[in-house]
Order: C-alpha cells, then sequence, then structure tokens
C-alpha cells in the first residue's frame, strides 16, 4: 500500500489528511502552524493544499530539533525520546544491562538492527543454539537448527557488518536470561514517536500470565494478533507443548522476527518454523486463509494489547469501513475486538487490554454494542495506569464467542473491590455504558433520582472550550500589567469559587489557535468546570474572567433555573456519586454532564439551594459558615428525591469529594 512518504516529489501539493499523516500530528495543530507561519499553505476550492517539499522540509526540521517550539511539544507522535519499559522488565539486572547497551547505543550512534542481532546471537550463544559468530560469515557455524539458521539470514541481510568493536563491547558480558531480554532492549530503543504513531506498548508480565493462566491449556491453539515480540505467545508456551499451536501477527517486521526467534529458543529441541508473520490483521484475513502453505485455523484463545488510538491512512479506513460496518469509530482497539470476534471458534475466549475509556466514552458506544449484545462477558478487570509514560489507565476485557445466556452475569474488579454485574443491564443502558461499579445501593438511589420529572442541560446551555494559545510559553505570564489580565486554569478552580490566578495573558484572540466566541467568556454569570478530572469540579464566575482549555465553561438556561442552582447540584456529594459510578471517566466531558437530571423545583426550592449556594461563595462567609451550608445543601438536594437516611449515608461515604477542592478549609 502506497504512503504519503512513498509519493514522488513531482506531485506538487496534497490536502489536509495527507498533511497529518505526514506530519504526525492533528489538524488543530496543523492549523496552529499555518497561524504561526510555520506552513503556507495555498487554499483550492475552499480547501487548504500543502506544498509536499514544504511539508517534508517542516517535517525534518522537527526530527533534527532544528526548530526548537516545535521540537519540544508536548506531541509524543513526534518524540525521538527513549525511555525504559520498568514494567516490562523482570528484574534490576535486566535494568542494568539493558541501560548499559542503551547508553552504547546512543553514544555510538549505532544501527538498531544491528544491535539487536549482537544481542540476539549472544543471547543464543547462553542457550547452547549457536556456536560464536564472528563478522558475517554463517556458512561454518554449528546453528542448532535450519529454522533457526533461516531466522540469522534474515537478520544478517537487513543488518550493517557487526564485526566493528563498537557491537562486540555491546555483548562483552552475560545478558541476563529472562523470557523476552530481546523486547525489553526493542522497547528501550525504539523512538518514542513511532510507539505512540502505532499504538505500541507492550504489557506487564504479570497481566500476560494471569491472562494465559485464566485460558490457556497443553492443546489450546492461541492468536495475539498485535504480537509484538512475542510476549504473550511466550507466556503461552510455558503451557502449549506443540508450537504449531502459537500464532502471531504484527506491522512491525523487526519485532516480528524478535518473536520468532523467541519461539524457536523456546523450543529448542524441535524443528519448526513458527507462526509468526508480519501481516496486517484487520486487513489481511480472511483474504488469506494460508500463509506458507499452513491453513489459519480458528483459534481458542486470543489474547492481546491491541493498539490504542492507532493513525489509519484514508485508504485503510475506507477498507476498514467496509470489512467493519459496525465499527463506526474507526478506533484501532475496537477493530481489534471485531476481528478477533472473527478469527476465534465458537466458544473460544479473548482476552485484551484496552484503555478504560471503552467502559463509557460515547465514541466507543458501537464496539459495547458488539460486546454486550454479541458475546458473553466473563470478566473485567480494572488495571489502573500500568504503562510507563501512558496516563490512561487500563482494563482487562474477557469474553466469550457465544450469544449471551439471559440472566448472565460476570464478575467487575477495580482496586481489589468486586462486584457482580448482570449483563443485559449494560445492553439496555444510554450508549450501552458499562457502570460495571454500580452496586444495588446505588441503583436504587439512581432510581429515585431519574426517576423524578426533571430537565436536562441537552439544548439548555451554552457551552464553550477555554481559550487555546497554542503556545503558553509564549502567551501566558505570571506578572500583571496594563496590558494583561487574569486567565484561570483547571487547577485554579475549586468547587463554588475559582482561587487567585496564576497567570495573566495579553487577549487577541487572533492569535491563539482556537478561541471560543467571546461573548460566552464575558458572560454576565457563567461556570468554569475542571476538564480533566475524575471529580466534578465547578466554580462561579460573573467576573467575565478568561479561562484556559483546561477550565471550560458552561452556562446554564435551563427554565426555572438560575446558573448559581445549577452550580449547586453540580457540586453536591450525590452528583459526585452520580459521575464516578455511571461515567467514572478522567474528563469531564459536555456530553456525559448534559444527560444529568435537574429536578423540577418550586420557587420556594430554588431559593433555598441558592441561598446555600450563595454562603458558599460569598468571601464574607468564615469556613465554618462554609462547612453548615455545605452540609445543609448535600442534604436538602438528597431529600427533594427522597433518599432515605440509609441512602444518604452510603452516598457521603462512597462519593470521592476532595477536601483540596472545597471552597472552606
Amino acid at each position: 500500500m502506497k504512503t504519503l512518504f512513498d509519493h514522488d516529489l513531482d506531485q506538487e501539493y496534497v490536502g489536509m489528511p495527507e498533511a497529518v499523516s505526514l506530519l504526525g500530528v492533528c489538524a488543530a495543530t496543523v492549523r496552529n502552524w499555518v497561524k504561526h507561519r510555520y506552513l503556507n499553505p495555498a487554499t483550492v476550492g475552499g480547501k487548504l493544499t500543502f506544498d509536499l517539499r514544504q511539508l517534508t522540509d517542516l517535517k525534518s526540521k522537527i526530527t533534527s530539533g532544528k526548530i526548537d517550539r516545535l521540537t519540544r511539544r508536548a506531541n509524543k507522535r513526534e518524540s525521538a525520546l527513549t525511555f525504559l519499559p520498568t514494567e516490562y522488565a523482570d528484574s534490576p539486572g535486566v535494568v542494568s544491562a539493558v541501560e548499559r547497551i542503551a547508553y552504547s547505543f546512543r553514544r555510538e550512534q549505532l544501527d538498531l538492527k544491528s544491535t539487536l542481532l549482537s544481542v540476539a546471537l549472544r543471547l543464543l550463544e547462553q542457550n547452547g543454539l549457536v556456536e560464536r559468530i564472528d563478522g558475517r560469515d554463517l556458512g561454518s557455524t554449528k546453528i542448532r537448527s535450519e529454522a533457526l539458521r533461516a531466522e540469522l539470514d534474515w537478520w544478517f541481510e537487513h543488518s550493517r557488518a557487526i564485526s566493528s568493536p563498537c557491537y562486540a563491547s555491546l555483548v562483552d558480558r552475560e545478558i541476563p536470561m529472562v523470557r523476552d531480554f530481546l523486547g525489553v532492549l526493542y522497547q528501550a530503543l525504539a523512538k518514542e514517536g513511532v510507539k505512540a504513531r502505532g499504538g505500541s506498548y507492550y504489557t506487564p508480565r504479570r497481566v500476560v500470565d494471569d491472562i494465559v493462566s485464566d485460558y490457556v491449556c497443553e492443546n489450546s491453539v492461541v492468536l495475539d494478533p498485535c504480537c509484538g515480540t512475542g510476549q504473550f505467545l511466550l507466556a503461552a508456551a510455558e503451557k502449549i507443548t506443540a508450537p504449531s499451536n502459537l500464532w502471531g501477527f504484527d506491522i512491525d517486521e523487526v519485532a516480528v522476527r524478535l518473536a520468532r526467534l523467541n519461539i524457536i529458543t523456546r523450543f529448542p529441541d524441535i524443528e519448526f518454523s513458527p507462526n509468526i508473520y508480519c501481516r496486517n490483521t484487520l486487513l489481511a484475513f480472511p483474504f488469506q486463509a494460508r500463509i506458507d502453505g499452513k491453513e489459519i485455523p480458528r483459534f481458542d484463545v486470543i489474547f492481546t494489547n491491541p493498539p490504542w488510538g492507532a493513525h489509519f491512512s484514508a485508504m485503510e479506513i475506507t477498507q476498514l469501513q467496509a470489512l467493519f460496518p459496525s465499527i463506526k469509530s474507526n478506533e484501532g482497539f475496537s477493530l481489534f475486538v471485531a476481528k478477533g470476534l472473527q478469527l476465534l471458534r465458537d466458544g473460544g475466549s479473548l482476552s485484551y487490554i484496552l484503555p478504560e475509556s471503552f467502559l463509557n466514552i460515547k465514541v466507543h458506544a458501537d464496539i459495547r454494542g458488539v460486546v454486550s449484545k454479541q458475546t458473553r462477558i466473563r470478566r473485567v478487570v480494572h488495571l489502573g495506569r500500568i504503562f510507563q509514560n501512558v496516563f490512561t489507565p487500563a482494563i482487562r476485557l474477557d469474553i466469550s464467542k457465544e450469544a449471551p445466556s439471559q440472566g448472565n452475569c460476570f464478575v467487575a474488579t477495580k482496586d481489589n473491590h468486586s462486584c457482580e454485574v448482570e449483563q443485559s443491564r449494560l445492553r439496555e443502558n444510554a450508549d450501552h455504558v458499562f457502570d460495571l461499579f454500580t452496586g444495588e445501593e446505588d441503583l436504587a438511589i439512581f432510581e429515585k433520582v431519574y426517576g423524578r420529572d426533571h430537565l436536562t442541560l441537552e439544548g439548555n446551555a451554552d457551552w464553550a472550550l477555554g481559550v487555546v494559545t497554542g503556545n503558553n510559553a509564549k502567551f501566558l505570564t505570571e506578572h500583571r500589567d496594563d496590558h494583561h489580565e487574569p486567565i484561570l486554569t483547571g487547577k485554579d478552580l475549586r468547587r463554588f469559587t475559582a482561587g487567585v490566578p496564576k497567570k495573566f495573558i495579553h487577549f487577541k484572540p487572533e492569535v491563539f489557535q482556537q478561541v471560543a466566541p467571546v461573548q460566552k467568556y464575558r458572560a454576565p454569570e457563567k461556570l468554569l468546570y475542571k476538564f480533566v478530572s475524575d471529580e466534578l469540579i465547578f466554580a462561579y464566575d460573573d467576573r467575565q474572567t478568561l479561562s484556559l482549555n483546561s477550565a471550560n465553561v458552561l452556562i446554564p438556561a435551563l427554565r426555572g433555573f438560575g446558573v448559581k442552582a445549577v452550580l449547586g447540584f453540580l457540586n453536591s456529594s450525590l452528583y459526585q456519586l452520580i459521575f464516578q459510578k455511571k461515567v467514572g471517566a478522567l474528563k469531564v466531558l459536555r456530553g456525559d454532564i448534559e444527560k444529568f437530571p435537574f429536578p423540577k423545583l418550586t420557587a420556594a426550592e430554588h431559593q433555598h439551594i441558592v441561598s446555600y449556594v450563595d454562603t458558599l461563595i460569598s468571601a464574607e462567609s468564615s469556613d465554618d459558615r462554609k462547612k453548615c451550608a455545605f452540609t445543609g445543601l448535600d442534604d436538602y438536594i438528597m431529600t427533594l428525591f427522597r433518599l432515605t437516611d440509609v441512602q444518604k449515608a452510603y452516598v457521603h461515604a462512597n462519593a470521592r469529594v476532595s477536601p483540596k477542592r472545597m471552597p472552606f478549609k
């Protein structure tokens, strides 16, 4: 398949999708670079078109670090940094060995494949599979198997000469004999940006071992459709006796070649060619039913850590939409779940590591619908932040390829707490949200809350993203003068009120990357809310204060509700519980808040809530008065929904309300 990098430079102009693909950034970033004159596109038919030579020149400057500001952007897709995945290493000995090799690799500017080959040969020698190899002469070297010789032929063909003393010094000491040292090393040497573009982050060994222990038997036929260097397959090989039962595919040829070496080493007394191939799993099958004369089976177990947020070309997206019409999001991990179900035998098991956003974010409703309606869910485990340098928490999803039985229940686990979930409830939820940790007590409370006649903010509010400057270091200052005004960030917000702004800005909307209509920032009354948060934190503003995009804007227009009354509900303990149990996200999204119920109030009820809020936002109220006001507000809101004393106590015990974000000490 032809990519943008394969185009001849005779093609002078390309569109925005091709520019995004080449530069490895989002469209908003490309537009920002246009605004700051790093790019000078033409407009043809109302659309931006880019000079291909200019794009490739900018790409080269970013990669080489010649444009410092763009190189320093927090953009993993262009990061040239390396890191050691300590969560994937087995022991301190592994860490020190990898660090030593990585240091030499960077200092001597060594070739990646030659470095890996040098280390692989040393490991093979330690395992007794080869004799010492000097230079590039394989002909007279004793090699344990013909399959191994074929693998080494490939490595020598694709590597530079390794007889240099630089490569010899890499392996002048013993290499730790662990399950996948080559995978640890490759992960450490690979550029961070390469991993981010492919959604490639390897899985901690304990997670892999748990999955294999739960589902793999001696005679299981297993597949890792995104196998990398073979971590899952190596774990399965400790239980499976026939290497022909191990299958793996990946688009990274270097990783595949390392996986093949790993599996050959795992079965030293068997002559075989591993069933591990460089293929695009999503597109190659079922069109390719055989590989190397071997028929691709239906698998008993499929396990993997699929790519999250992987980017596809326009041509690939067209093909994927035709193959997986039910997956509208074009999200990589969703497509791999759907593909795994195609490749499983009936009754087979699938266990994937997915981002926590699978559970509740609206864009993933498509794959949640497939899972909840077409499979039997066996288990969901919340794993937390298990990947180094990745902020997103992970989950483990286990399903079977079979229609869900009536009343099927499964266990969901988080933070050593487990609960039983009825699968049919998930199918009936809006967007098939997996509100897994909603117990009977929660359901009883939510039934009362949503059962009362209510309004929602959907269609009854204005929303705005805070200012996106495109370069905070340039446009923000910590010192105020006649030209600068305060601008609030998410860190400045507390419940009910904002703290003292720490940043100031010369507000010139035309120079920033993205700005909402100015009248929304200057509204007489508005609410600001912390965007990246696992709690609801809404603050009142009547001073027309600006905010950055970490503090977004809500201007309610609910009939019978003032801004302060909406503020009271959103900051209450009851609504914290609703957000944490029914949404459970690390971001406060408009689509989630728009579903919250606001009960129809009498004038007296409305005024009662506003009186509490006035006390909480008043600078003249003492901490003691504010504490009493918050307690009173909490109790009054729960009374409006007719919660019992036991239910009120449950809300207080289970809603996470951070003391640091309250308007009192």
